[in-house]
């Protein structure tokens, strides 16, 4: 759980309750920063090795970013792997492909530049 901490907070600034309610051993609550999003936030929860599913039924998470190339980077230099090049999606933005730290798939999307 403190590295997927510690990637979440690094790569896209999400803020952990160090202690507080809904914080066990395999549960971190985490809030967004921006202003716009004050009071919205989530959690990431440790599932058992069983539990674990990947592939075509599997649902991956979007995250929206100012800019795919950094972002990327940012992912790389901690503990990520990048899994696509930039795709477009439609005429008004493009996604990545990615995987965590812990080896999760998720997505990252920009709108496209003028």
């Amino acid at each position: 759980m403190e590295r997927a901490e510690k990637f979440y907070s690094t790569v896209f600034n999400w803020q952990f309750s160090k202690d507080g309610p809904g914080r066990t051993e395999d549960i971190v609550m985490f809030s967004f920063p921006e202003k716009g999003l004050k009071g919205m936030g989530g959690n990431i929860s440790k599932v058992k090795p069983g539990e674990h599913t990947t592939g075509p039924k599997t649902v991956k998470l979007y995250l929206y970013v100012e800019d795919l190339e950094k972002t990327m980077e940012k992912i790389i230099a901690n503990g990520g792997k990048k899994c696509s090049d930039v795709l477009p999606e439609g005429d008004h933005g493009q996604v990545m492909h990615l995987q965590d730290s812990e080896g999760n798939g998720i997505g990252i999307y920009a709108t496209k530049k003028q």
